[in-house]
Parts: structure tokens; C-alpha cells; sequence
């Protein structure tokens, strides 16, 4: 049963009962023990494989063994668990039989040779070996709970995970986000281990995250891989939309009438696949209105600063004060963000323009000309560009009569017109102001000179009678129409000195004593320069046209003798040219020659081929002519004797003043 050295003793006994005996040394070997390790196997990594057992026969029934086990994946050799039951003596010569049991999990997939050695106890071992073909086991996955979130917001895996039985796999993944952005490499964090592997298994994550452009519900697939294998889970994210934000922009001063613009308005979408529309609230009562969006959708993926756009229009405010202006931006899922600003509309002043057709530039100014007694009309018009009511008011200082009228204006021209008389003549002003409703108001005003309506052409020995120094008897003559009230001759030369270019610019006009001295100018004597006045004529009616106290004039020298040429003659012509033109400015004032009346400056001569034509000028031309000489200083003998010709035209004009509206009015 055992190897060793043995006496054998031999003892024959016959049948008397004689016994003889011989002994013999019987030396035993040790046999080494047979192993069959078992047959070829197949599993799976993470599985637990087992021997089946191996087995072993040893001859020396009476042996005990041990067994170790060498799984071929590069873990140390283990002890296998003998189970055995020696006997003897005496042995067997089928010797005696054991089985050596273990057990291993692989970390990868691969075809093992495992060796499983059997020594008794006298040192000799057997080994033999079997193939185990390890299969590769593809991971199992889970991509997470189902999330919800919103545009714009980073959506993170929780992470997923996933468990591989192959331990020391290495992994990589993948994450596709659903939403037509291409598939990304998801991050892999593990830890694998072995050999040998574990029944376990190796855990690991996957993380990632991802921005989404626009509302939905997406199916996020997460796929693990390892060294060939697969596996993919997924989830569900629900993406709410978001409604835009909204700066509609600070707040702005204007005025009515004006275009208002917005900044423009701007907007924020964390949805920056989202398309956008726009309304506008001006806040005056006008239908809200769509704004003009310029916008740049982009996406997937999405942003965390989301996508901007602007939105852009312009109003006009039709009356002043203060209005909300709110911006409402709308995205393609229905949501809306509103934001407000303030526009404070000033009033605007209307702007008024008086008419001033037929205005005349004189001396003093322009003027309308107008006649005592004549209704004459005036128009202006205004401008408003807010929806205001327009009043006029009209003046004619120093006339105390006043004309208002009211109108609505909207932003187009509004026109008004006042008629009046005036009831004596003078310098008047003609003053318009056009006021809204908000008490801003414009003005305009325009001199006029009203003449008076006599309808009478004087000469200059009827006017020197007129502005002779008075007496207490003088009064009496007024009253019986016989001479001209004095505060009527000072209206006249107001008209004179403002008409005129000469009079009281070259020449005083200012008082009566101004006019007599044209007139009847001082004349000097042997101690120097006199102060006379002259010598007066014989009281005439001053209201009878007849009344002209005009002499024939006498026969005599030339006056363009060799002695006109001195300064004194040329002195007295323009002493004698003032006095008729003073005289025919006096006459237009009286109303006897209107503006622009023809006057007969010569009625020509003969007939025939020798005739020379008449020439007739207006009053406006003749007095222009007359002026422009008496304003040349180094105006000549035969000049003056022109302007005094030209000027007396003027006074032996019969036509008499025009009875209509005047020029400058309608």
C-alpha cells in the first residue's frame, strides 16, 4: 500500500503440523500519482469556473496528497482542494483514487491553460492540463433617470453607468443627444482590475453634458464599448421652452410731431433656434403694431447666453405728453416677454407765417399800404404738428378792434384770415399770434401804412398853407374845413417819414415846424443864416380839390444858364425839389395818388414821325426817381430840375386814390 523496504518470512507447515520457515527483504518504489485535470471548457468573464473535479490515482493506496492549480491568467498558483481516502495495507492493485477541486473567475476574455498538479507524499507529482475559453461579456449600461430641464440650460448625465464582468476591460463612450447634433465621446471614469476578475463585476461612469436650442422632448442614447462589445441605454430629456427677455431700451424725450425710433429693442432667447415676431404698444391709443425683428437663430447645439436679436420701429406722437411704449417679443412656441419704456412728448410750438403778398419795402421797413374807410382782409396760416386746436388772434395797434378764431390742426397747415377798416389813416401794426391748446404760441406782425381817402391831388402852395406856423383864428378854419386838423397832418408825416428815403433821413420831417421849413425855408441875410419862415398866402378851403394855390409859371432866362451852374442856384433847385417832392409824398398819404397809380410824367409832343410818346410811370417809380436824385449829394442843376418836373407830375395827377382794399390786403 506503500512504498518501503519489507522482510517477507516464509513458513511451510506439511501435514504433520512440521513448519519450516525462510524470510526474504521485499524493497517497495514509490509511483507517482496519475492526474486528469478534466476536459476543455467555456465561460464567460466574471463567470465562476470550476474544475470538474480533476481527478488522480495513486497506486500507493495508503499515500496522501496535495494539489495546486495554475489558472493560466497570470494569478498566482492556489492550493486545490484534495478530497481523498488512502487505505491499506495491503494496497490495491487498483490503486486508490482523489480529486482536486478549485474554482477561478477570469478578468478578461481569452483561452486559458489551466495546470493542475497532484504531489503525494513523497514528493512526486503528477500535472495535467485543460483548456478554458473565456468569452467576452459586453457590458451593461444604464443611461440614467428621465430629466427635465429647459433652452439654454446645461443638461448633465447623472453620470450613467455602466458594469462590465470583463474587470479589466477598458472602456470608451458615446453620448447622442437627440437632437440631430452629431454623436460626442462621452467621459469614462473606471477603475479596472484583476486578474482574477470578480462575479461583480467593474463599475464605471460616463459623463457629459449638452445645451439644447429649442423646446422638445429628446432621446438621449449613451453607449458603452469595450474591447469588443457594445451596449447602450436610454433616457429621456424634456426641454421646456423658454420665453424671450426683453430691453426695450431707456427711456426718451421727443417732441409731437416727431419720429419716434425704438433703440432698437433688444432680446435674449436661451432658445436660439426659436424664430421671433414683435409688437409694439405706442401707448397713445393707436393699434399695437409689428415691430421689425432682425434676428440670427442658430443651433443645436444651444447656448447658455442663448441668441439676441433687436426689434426696430418708429411712431410719431401726434399730441405732446407722456406715453408707455411696451415691446413684446413672441418666440415660435407661443411664449412672450414684454418690456416697457417712457416717451415724453414735448408740446411744439405751432409756426405761424403771416401773408405778405403786396408788401411793400420802404424806407422804414416793409409795409402792407392800405386806405382809410376800405375793408382789407389779412390771412396767415399755421403749423401745428400736434393734434391741437389753433387760435388766432389778431391785432391792428394802435387800432383797438381784435379778430380770434379757432381751428384743429393735425399736423397740416391751418389758415385764417381777419378783415378790417380802419377808420383813420396812420401807421398801424398788423399782428397775428397763433396759440395751441397747450398755450405754445408763434407770432408774426407786419407794418401797414393806411392812407387817407381823399380822393384829391394837391400842389405845394396848398400844403405850405397847411404847415404855415397857426394862430388862435387858425382853429376856426379847421372847423369850416378850411385847413387840415394837425394831428391829421402829423398821421401824414409819420406815412412820409416812413415811406420816404429822404425824409427825416436827409432832411427833419419829424414836426409841423420840420415841414414848414421845407417849405418855407429859412433864408439867410447880410448877419448871417435867417430863420424866417417865409411868406404865407391867402386862406383856401383845404378840402376843395380846386383849392391848389398853384402861379403860372413866369417867362424868363433859362434856367440852365451859365448861372445855374453856381452853388447857390443849385441850392434853391434842391430847396424847390424837396418842396414839390414833400408835396407829392403828402398827396399819396392823403389818399389823392395810391402805390402804384400811373402818372403822366410827360404827355409827349407832336405827330407823326417827329412825335415823341407820352411816358407814364407808376407813383412808385416817379417818387423812386425823384428820391434818388435828392439822395446824390453831387446831384446836378439839371437833375434837381428833373426831380422837381418828376415830383410835380405827381401833385397835377387828377385821377384821384383808388376807393378799393389798398395794396398789401384783399
Amino acid at each position: 500500500a506503500d512504498n518501503g523496504t519489507y522482510s517477507v518470512e516464509v513458513c511451510v507447515t506439511d501435514d504433520d503440523g512440521a513448519t519450516t520457515c525462510a524470510i526474504l527483504t521485499v524493497t517497495i518504489f514509490n509511483m507517482a500519482p496519475t492526474v486528469d485535470a478534466g476536459v476543455d471548457q467555456s465561460t464567460t468573464e466574471g463567470a465562476v469556473v470550476s474544475l470538474d473535479p480533476a481527478t488522480f490515482n495513486d497506486l500507493g493506496t495508503l499515500d496522501t496528497h496535495t494539489a495546486t492549480i495554475a489558472w493560466g491568467d497570470g494569478t498566482a498558483t492556489e492550493v486545490g482542494a484534495v478530497n481523498e481516502t488512502p487505505y491499506g495495507p495491503p494496497g490495491s492493485t487498483s490503486g486508490v483514487d482523489g480529486a482536486a477541486s478549485g474554482s477561478h473567475v477570469y478578468a478578461d476574455d481569452g483561452a486559458y491553460i489551466v495546470t493542475v498538479c497532484v504531489t503525494d507524499d513523497d514528493t512526486m507529482t503528477t500535472c495535467d492540463t485543460l483548456t478554458i475559453t473565456v468569452a467576452n461579456v459586453a457590458p451593461t449600461v444604464d443611461a440614467g433617470s428621465d430629466q427635465s430641464s429647459t433652452e439654454g440650460a446645461v443638461v448633465s448625465l447623472a453620470p450613467a453607468t455602466f458594469n462590465d464582468l470583463g474587470t479589466a476591460d477598458a472602456h470608451t463612450a458615446t453620448i447622442a443627444w437627440g437632437d440631430g447634433t452629431a454623436t460626442e465621446a462621452g467621459a469614462v471614469s473606471e477603475v479596472p482590475f484583476g486578474p482574477p476578475g470578480s462575479t461583480a463585476g467593474a463599475n464605471g461612469t460616463v459623463s457629459g453634458s449638452h445645451v439644447y436650442a429649442d423646446g422638445g422632448a429628446y432621446t438621449v442614447t449613451v453607449c458603452v464599448t469595450d474591447d469588443g462589445a457594445t451596449t447602450c441605454d436610454t433616457l429621456t430629456v424634456t426641454i421646456n421652452n423658454m420665453a424671450p427677455s426683453v430691453e426695450a431700451g431707456v427711456d426718451q424725450s421727443s417732441t409731437e410731431g416727431a419720429i419716434v425710433s425704438l433703440d432698437p429693442a433688444t432680446f435674449n432667447d436661451l432658445g436660439t433656434l426659436d424664430i421671433h415676431t414683435a409688437t409694439i404698444a405706442w401707448g397713445d391709443g393707436t393699434v399695437t403694431e409689428a415691430g421689425a425683428v432682425t434676428e440670427t437663430p442658430f443651433g443645436p447645439p444651444g447656448s447658455t447666453s442663448g441668441s439676441n436679436g433687436t426689434v426696430s420701429g418708429s411712431h410719431t406722437y401726434v399730441d405732446n405728453g407722456t406715453y408707455t411704449v411696451t415691446v413684446t417679443v413672441t418666440d415660435d412656441d407661443g411664449s412672450s416677454g414684454s418690456d416697457s419704456f417712457t416717451v415724453v412728448a414735448s408740446n411744439v410750438n405751432p409756426d405761424l407765417t403771416l401773408d405778405r403778398t403786396g408788401s411793400i419795402p420802404f424806407s422804414g421797413g416793409n409795409a402792407f399800404i392800405g386806405r382809410k374807410g376800405s375793408e382789407q382782409t389779412h390771412s396767415a396760416t399755421a403749423l401745428d404738428p400736434g393734434f391741437d386746436n389753433l387760435t388766432f388772434n389778431w391785432s391792428f395797434a394802435p387800432d383797438a378792434y381784435n379778430g380770434s378764431e379757432s381751428y384743429l390742426s393735425s399736423g397740416v397747415v391751418v389758415a385764417d384770415s381777419q378783415s378790417v377798416t380802419f377808420s383813420t389813416p396812420g401807421i398801424y401794426t398788423v399782428a397775428v399770434t397763433v396759440t395751441d391748446d397747450d398755450l405754445g404760441s408763434d407770432s408774426d406782425f407786419q407794418t401797414k401804412i393806411v392812407v387817407d381817402d381823399c380822393d384829391c391831388a394837391e400842389n405845394k402852395g396848398f400844403w405850405k398853407r397847411q404847415f404855415k406856423e397857426r394862430s388862435e383864428k387858425d382853429a376856426r378854419k379847421v372847423e369850416k374845413g378850411q385847413l387840415i386838423a394837425e394831428d391829421a397832418l402829423s398821421i401824414y408825416l409819420d406815412i412820409v417819414r416812413y415811406a420816404s428815403s429822404h425824409f427825416d433821413e436827409a432832411v427833419p420831417l419829424s414836426t409841423m415846424a420840420d415841414a414848414n421849413n421845407v417849405f418855407n425855408p429859412p433864408k439867410p441875410n447880410k448877419g448871417g443864416n435867417g430863420s424866417g419862415s417865409g411868406n404865407g398866402s391867402k386862406t383856401r378851403d383845404a378840402t376843395k380839390p380846386s383849392a391848389t394855390g398853384s402861379r403860372k409859371k413866369r417867362g424868363g432866362s433859362d434856367e440852365s444858364n451859365t448861372l445855374s451852374q453856381t452853388g447857390g442856384n443849385i441850392a434853391k433847385k434842391r430847396e424847390q425839389a424837396l418842396e414839390h417832392t414833400l408835396t407829392a409824398w403828402l398827396n399819396f398819404a392823403r389818399g389823392a395818388v395810391d402805390w402804384d397809380e400811373a402818372i403822366t410824367v410827360d404827355k409827349g409832343t407832336g405827330k407823326g414821325a417827329k412825335a415823341t410818346p407820352a411816358v407814364i410811370l407808376p407813383f412808385n417809380e416817379v417818387i423812386a426817381q425823384v428820391e434818388a436824385i435828392l439822395n446824390n449829394p453831387d446831384a446836378t442843376h439839371d437833375d434837381l430840375v428833373n426831380a422837381k418836373k418828376l415830383a410835380d407830375s405827381i401833385s397835377k395827377h387828377k385821377g384821384g386814390g383808388d376807393t378799393g382794399s389798398g395794396i398789401g390786403s384783399r
